[in-house]
Protein backbone atom coordinates (compact mmCIF):
# COMPACT_ATOMS: atom_id res chain seq x y z
CA UNK A 1 0.00 0.00 0.00
CA UNK A 2 0.96 3.51 -0.87
CA UNK A 3 -0.44 6.94 0.43
CA UNK A 4 -0.02 9.71 -2.26
CA UNK A 5 -0.05 13.36 -2.66
CA UNK A 6 -1.79 14.24 -6.16
CA UNK A 7 -2.06 17.77 -8.44
CA UNK A 8 -5.41 19.14 -7.99
CA UNK A 9 -6.75 22.02 -9.74
CA UNK A 10 -3.29 23.09 -10.08
CA UNK A 11 -1.97 22.54 -6.47
CA UNK A 12 -0.28 19.95 -4.65
CA UNK A 13 -2.30 19.02 -1.72
CA UNK A 14 -2.94 16.14 0.33
CA UNK A 15 -5.54 13.61 -0.57
CA UNK A 16 -6.05 10.17 1.13
CA UNK A 17 -5.31 7.78 -1.55
CA UNK A 18 -4.17 4.58 -1.65
CA UNK A 19 -2.98 1.76 -3.98
CA UNK A 20 -2.16 -2.04 -3.30
CA UNK A 21 -0.45 -4.12 -5.79
CA UNK A 22 -2.39 -7.00 -6.26
CA UNK A 23 -0.40 -8.83 -9.27
CA UNK A 24 1.34 -8.18 -12.15
CA UNK A 25 -1.48 -6.32 -14.25
CA UNK A 26 -4.07 -5.70 -11.35
CA UNK A 27 -3.69 -2.89 -8.59
CA UNK A 28 -6.43 -1.55 -6.18
CA UNK A 29 -7.00 1.94 -5.92
CA UNK A 30 -8.87 3.60 -2.91
CA UNK A 31 -10.13 7.42 -2.28
CA UNK A 32 -10.85 7.42 0.99
CA UNK A 33 -12.93 10.44 1.68
CA UNK A 34 -15.03 9.32 -1.40
CA UNK A 35 -15.59 5.90 -0.78
CA UNK A 36 -14.41 4.93 -3.92
CA UNK A 37 -12.28 2.03 -5.05
CA UNK A 38 -11.37 -0.04 -8.26
CA UNK A 39 -9.32 -2.69 -9.27
CA UNK A 40 -7.50 -1.28 -12.09
CA UNK A 41 -5.74 -3.89 -15.02
CA UNK A 42 -2.49 -2.60 -16.50
CA UNK A 43 -0.67 -4.30 -19.70
CA UNK A 44 3.21 -5.18 -19.72
CA UNK A 45 4.67 -2.02 -20.50
CA UNK A 46 2.14 -0.57 -17.35
CA UNK A 47 -0.66 1.17 -19.72
CA UNK A 48 -4.17 1.31 -18.07
CA UNK A 49 -6.20 -1.65 -19.86
CA UNK A 50 -9.44 -1.25 -17.05
CA UNK A 51 -10.20 1.55 -15.05
CA UNK A 52 -13.96 0.32 -14.18
CA UNK A 53 -16.37 3.15 -13.80
CA UNK A 54 -14.30 5.68 -15.98
CA UNK A 55 -13.06 3.90 -19.13
CA UNK A 56 -11.79 0.66 -20.92
CA UNK A 57 -9.14 0.59 -23.97
CA UNK A 58 -10.12 -0.26 -27.07
CA UNK A 59 -7.46 -1.41 -29.21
Amino acid sequence: MQDTSILWQGKITAREQKYWRLSAEKHKYENVPNDFEAIITIDKSGLVVSYPELFERVL
